[in-house]
């Protein structure tokens, strides 16, 4: 406990790492607020276990609130398009069943859930719903030209399977190269996307054709040729223009490339949460007050416990020199609680005698610093950079190798600030290298799929535009690389070249107006609906979640835009018909 009149900071230390560990010391917190606020007092909480718990609330919010809203926006606005209450049901089937077929999978393997892998559930219900939404677009068309339903149901899947099933594998083994990330979440995020999309292959292409055969649809499909118009009037401009708006897109992927090296970064913690949410407030307030709130974890390990006390005046000693270091303020540790213990007791500033060292490091008052023969010293510390934090932990080395090394003792820094400055770095590496690996993996892939290195290289660049254009919107409104931004960059790639292909494979046996007018009005169709249901995620109250919903939609559109503006006169150029 520190006194600094009129205000007292206690220490607590939360036992365990589970959400029912956090919710008990939260708890406890909460009944120790009420008990100073009963004698006129008032207490601010901050700290990682609290932090983390809310986290674990923002998690089952995304389960709870988030992607229910999201498949009612999408399911409401699939009503609207395709004026088919069949239909929207025939084309959700597949899809639902793919998302509960991963969370069982995930059930399966015995990893349980978090806020990454719940924000997968969105993702895999968007791009799964893209390519059954094709299907079904395929099938009306098939309907309004007098098919039956099962003659319609097989053209559409013979007419968009091939497309779908190189979209959609293409589109998982981008995810999968998330797999090769330093950061766990990130991992399994990529893997358990990855295995979603792979579990949702059999269901688009073989079970949404079998409900559409049973449940049919509208022989007479009316509407719908708005959107066709749309997207052929977007990609006749598009080929009128020529190379202007290839030009434009290069442009805004170098202008994307200079924007993301001027974003900040944000490895997580309490600016994931809105200003006016208490655990940032409180967090704000005490670092603003001057209580440093980060530390640095000193594990020091005898040789043997039974040498612990003898050693403790060294390890006093090696605290006071740890805080006199640049950037540390307080030791916290058995050796200060033990000082001011005998302080109370004597009124002299000093350790207890050797022959009382031993009971006093076995009282239970200090099983949060003392363990066996490992003591635990909390360095706190100012917010220092990555560079700054080298520097104190190369220093705390130097000073322990001097004095405790010698005597064969054992040092671990550890602590959450070291954690999260190194996420930093591994933030922007992940960045990096998810982009690079989905990229030239995906690249392949649709050299592949379409046969063609042409028509590969003209879809290159469409596919591009919505990555590199994210990031100039991230800098503009401020939003900083954190866990979930580091992966949209990946993201984007999915849902560009996802559409870049139905379009692109549709070029090759069809005239452009053709191609504009079926798969260009089911790409507006898919790109309105999926858009949408992103947005409904702004309203989240924890950051990251409405800061993905944001980037996706933006992703969708800008995609949208690429694919019936700068395609087109790609494929007219590169890869003439």
């Amino acid at each position: 406990m520190r006194v600094d009149p009129p205000r007292v900071r206690v220490f607590a230390f939360c036992h365990g790492s589970t959400v029912e560990a956090r919710t008990g010391m939260a708890q406890r917190v909460e009944a120790f607020r009420g008990e100073v606020a009963a004698i006129g007092g008032a207490v601010r909480a901050a700290g990682h276990p609290l932090l983390n718990l809310e986290m674990d609330h923002a998690s089952r919010d995304i389960e709870r609130t988030s992607l229910p809203l999201l498949v009612g926006v999408c399911v409401g606005l699939l009503l609207l398009s395709t004026r088919s209450v069949r239909l929207t049901i025939a084309a959700l089937l597949p899809v639902g069943l793919g998302v509960l077929a991963t969370e069982g999978l995930l059930t399966l393997v015995g990893r349980s859930t978090d806020i990454i892998v719940n924000i997968a559930k969105p993702l895999l219900f968007v791009v799964l719903l893209a390519s059954a939404l094709h299907i079904v677009v395929a099938f009306q068309d098939a309907r309004r030209d007098g098919r039956s339903p099962g003659e319609a149901a097989e053209e559409a899947a013979r007419e968009k399977g091939r497309a779908c099933l190189f979209a959609l594998c293409t589109t998982a083994l981008g995810f999968a190269s998330l797999a090769f990330s330093d950061m766990r979440p990130v991992r399994t995020f990529g893997l358990l996307t990855a295995a979603g999309l792979t579990l949702g292959v059999p269901l688009v292409l073989a079970v949404l054709p079998m409900v559409l055969r049973f449940i049919g649809g509208p022989a007479r499909v009316e509407g719908g040729q708005l959107l066709g118009r749309v997207a052929a009037a977007l990609v006749g401009h598009g080929l009128n223009q020529r190379w202007r708006y290839p030009a434009l897109a290069a442009a805004l992927i170098a202008g994307g490339a200079v924007a993301l090296w001027a974003l900040p970064v944000s490895p997580g913690g309490v600016h994931y949460f809105g200003p006016d949410m208490r655990v940032r407030a409180e967090h704000e307030a005490i670092a603003a007050s001057g209580l440093g709130l980060s530390s640095v974890e000193m594990v020091l390990t005898a040789p043997s416990p039974e040498v612990m006390p003898e050693a403790l005046d060294a390890i006093d000693a090696f605290a006071r020199a740890a805080e006199a270091l640049p950037g540390a303020r307080k030791a916290m540790g058995a050796p200060l609680l033990l000082r001011e213990a005998t302080s109370r007791v004597t009124g002299t500033d000093g350790l207890p005698p050797i022959a009382e060292r031993a009971a006093a490091l076995a009282d239970p008052a200090l099983r949060g610093f003392v363990s066996g023969g490992s003591l635990r010293l909390s360095l706190l510390i100012d917010h220092l950079d990555a560079k700054a934090l080298d520097r104190l932990h190369a220093a705390l080395r130097a000073r322990f190798e001097q004095t405790l090394g010698r005597r064969g003792f054992a040092l671990e820094l550890t602590g959450h600030h070291a954690l999260l400055v190194g996420a930093q770095a591994a933030l922007v590496d992940t960045l990096l290298w998810s982009l690079l690996s989905t990229a030239l993996l995906i690249e392949l892939l649709v050299v592949l799929a379409l046969r063609s290195v042409r028509r590969a290289l003209a879809v290159a660049l469409p596919t591009l535009v919505p990555v590199f254009l994210n990031f100039i919107l991230m800098w503009l409104l401020g939003v900083p690389l954190d866990l979930g931004t580091s992966m949209t960059g990946a993201i984007a790639i999915g849902i560009a070249v996802d559409d870049a292909l139905h379009f692109t494979i549709a070029w090759g046996r069809e005239s452009p107006l053709q191609t504009a007018r079926g798969t260009g009005r089911a790409l507006v169709m898919t790109s309105v609906v999926i858009c949408a249901g992103f947005l409904s995620l702004l309203p989240a109250p924890f950051t990251p979640t409405a800061h993905f919903g944001l980037l996706c939609a933006a992703a969708m559109v800008s995609a949208l835009a690429a694919d019936l503006l700068v395609l087109p006169p790609l494929l007219a150029r590169l890869a003439p018909r």
